[in-house]
């Protein structure tokens, strides 16, 4: 549900359905269980559109830590860099 709620701009329900879902998982399957990166992408990428840039980066990283500990290939940490790049670019573009 948050994810859809993120397409149309409804960060604020978003962020507050994906946080619901991040408890239930993190309580289900741990802290580090790879579906827990997925919605902390989620939470870090509708708090960057809401404006919440270093919240943001905290869910992001989060994200990129528990895939780390799970697979720590090459391909991941580029994708991982990617992701942070990202928030980076789209919320300092006016700086550029």
């Amino acid at each position: 549900m948050g994810r859809v709620l993120y397409e149309p701009g409804a960060y604020k329900r978003s962020i507050e359905n994906n946080q619901k879902s991040l408890v239930i998982r993190e309580s289900i399957l741990g802290d580090f269980h790879p579906k827990i990166t997925v919605t902390c992408h989620h939470i870090g990428m509708a708090l960057d559109k809401d404006g919440d840039v270093d919240e943001a980066l905290t869910c992001v990283m989060k994200s990129v830590e528990i895939e780390q500990n799970q697979c720590p290939s090459i391909a991941e940490e580029v994708n991982h860099c990617n992701k942070i790049a990202s928030l980076y670019v789209q919320d300092r573009s006016d700086c550029l």
